[in-house]
């Protein structure tokens, strides 16, 4: 009798977590991308090229030709050397319509050896809703000027390696 009754409890706690957690509201198409956005920024911070690259789509391509996989190359290159970076991320605007989405947000990277004051760029992202996630599939803003040296020489790594 009285394991019954333990019984019984437990499946009373267990089907009302699951009705708290059901009714929780999700957070709306903006929200999601700016928590992905926010996750992002944090693996970047960690130094976390798998974390920075999970909101990109496997379909991802630019007009400078780059991939997800050269986005992925690009990411495990800039956060390897074991430099702390710095991240910050400001959303200027964001957009939803449907299953398609645009945004665009100022990004300001540096790593914890050199500041030169202007490392920051705007860029556009171009979101589309996979399954239950908001990916970006396409990009931007960063792939000119991006890749200078102190010189101003252009560094910009071939999209193919």
């Amino acid at each position: 009798m009285k394991i019954a009754v333990i019984a019984v409890g437990a499946v009373l706690a267990v089907l009302l977590a699951l009705h708290l957690v059901g009714a929780r509201p999700e957070p709306g198409p903006e929200q999601q991308i700016m928590l992905a956005i926010a996750d992002a920024e944090e693996a970047a911070r960690r130094g976390s090229a798998s974390g920075v690259v999970r909101i990109v789509s496997a379909h991802y391509a630019d007009d400078a030709g780059y991939s997800r996989q050269d986005i992925s190359r690009l990411a495990v290159g800039a956060l390897r050397g074991g430099q702390q970076w710095h991240i910050t991320t400001n959303l200027e605007q964001i957009s939803v319509e449907q299953e398609v989405a645009h945004s665009r947000l100022r990004v300001t990277l540096w790593d914890s050896a050199w500041y030169d004051g202007d490392t920051s760029w705007r860029i556009s992202l171009l979101w589309r809703k996979e399954g239950r996630h908001w990916r970006v599939v396409s990009s931007s803003g960063w792939q000119q000027g991006a890749f200078t040296d102190a010189t101003g020489e252009d560094m910009t790594p071939s999209p193919t390696f």
